[in-house]
């Protein structure tokens, strides 16, 4: 490890590999990943869903997981990373859900999404034994998907590595140090880092990082749980990622059954990643509402066939990919709301185009600039599980 970088990113996660990637590609390859873990890939993404898709309600966030789709599927052909492009399939149930997503399927198909509005027959036939009751039909999103995240944060590793970029786990941020307005120094229990810049790809954890040096970063840690089935003799890699509009469950194939999530709307702010069991009862019974089948199913109720982690919210749910104003060399890439896995490979691209251009050439980062909380510019996205 050298005493100074031209970069340092905070978090080896899915947003932080894909940052250090990105920026080797562009020429940026004295940078510095540090993680907090034991190994990279292993705090939130490694305890997500694994789910891709390209429905949005957002132009932003449309056109990032457009762009990241096609990078899915290039690193799948590169280092075959799991990108299994089963479909995402939102089911409505009410003319007023029907005429929202039809909206948004109309602003999707403006960024080449491949989507299209299914009947309730189709339904049945791309999610057997789905509950249909007073279902209207739904929209498919045919390329969107699930990604093995180990094995997508393994390829940008791997990327990187190639490229001389270093990485050091084990090595939590403690601090930083600002001086006329620049963070001239990341502090970790190993010493001190001195850099250019900073990028928070911090995940849950990004909001104490950002305290370190006197700001306040919008992003709270929120609790999300699921679950999987026993073995179903109707799954096949054909069946989609399946999302109940009215209620919020998802499902998708997981093994020989299924994985089944949904959100607490109740849930406080906090870092607590043990199972509710009172909620996992909700979660059971909602699973049911959607899927009576699953009244047949074994549930594995116990880690590792049930287990929590944390999503990074922000009020809007949508993320930063900005400076912090007045410190021109700290870069956030934060905040996705339950996305980051998604939409890492654009984050990537806009964080390392901030750090090597001044600005991102490939989106429009106003929607996700920092400053729109203070403003109060908020457009929230709807379509958010």
């Amino acid at each position: 490890m050298k005493s100074k970088y031209d970069v340092v990113v905070i978090g080896a996660g899915c947003i932080g590999v894909s940052v250090a990637s990105h920026l080797g590609e562009m020429g940026c390859t004295n940078v510095l990943v540090i993680e907090k873990e034991k190994m990279i890939g292993t705090g939130a993404t490694a305890k997500c869903a694994g789910g891709v898709r390209a429905q949005f309600s957002t132009p932003i966030n449309i056109h990032m997981s457009h762009y990241s789709i096609n990078e899915f599927e290039k690193l799948d052909a590169e280092y075959g990373i799991q990108f299994v492009q089963c479909g995402y399939l939102f089911v409505v149930r009410t003319e007023e859900q029907k005429a929202q997503y039809l909206r948004n399927m109309e602003i999707q198909k403006k960024y080449g999404v491949d989507v299209r509005f299914v009947s309730k027959d189709e339904i049945s036939k791309l999610a057997p034994n789905y509950g249909l009751e007073k279902v209207l039909g739904g929209t498919f999103g045919a390329k969107d998907g699930l990604v093995d995240p180990y094995m997508m944060v393994d390829a940008y590793f791997k990327k990187s590595r190639k490229m001389n970029i270093e990485f050091e786990t084990d090595m939590p941020c403690t601090g930083l140090k600002v001086s006329s307005g620049k963070i001239t120094h990341v502090v970790t229990p190993r010493g001190e880092i001195a850099c250019d810049y900073i990028v928070n790809a911090a995940g849950p954890f990004a909001k104490e990082i950002g305290a370190f040096a006197g700001v306040e970063i919008p992003i709270e840690p929120l609790r999300r749980m699921i679950t999987t089935t026993g073995a179903l003799d109707f799954i096949s890699d054909a069946f989609p990622m399946v999302v109940d509009v009215t209620t919020g469950m998802y499902m998708h194939k997981e093994g020989n059954g299924l994985l089944i999530g949904l959100a607490n709307n109740d849930e406080k702010p906090g870092y607590d990643e043990t199972i509710d069991n009172e909620f996992l009862d909700t979660m059971l019974m909602t699973a049911l509402e959607v899927m009576p089948y699953l009244e047949n199913a074994e549930i594995k109720t116990k880690y590792p066939g049930t287990w929590a982690g944390l999503y990074e919210t922000t009020p809007d749910h949508h993320s930063i990919i900005d400076r912090v104003p007045n410190l021109n060399n700290f870069i956030i890439a934060g905040g996705f709301s339950g996305h980051g896995l998604m939409h890492a490979p654009a984050a990537g691209q806009a964080a390392a185009e901030l750090i090597v251009k001044g600005k991102s050439d490939t989106f429009d980062l106003q929607p996700v600039r920092f400053s729109r909380f203070a403003e109060g510019d908020l457009t929230v996205e709807r379509n958010v599980i």
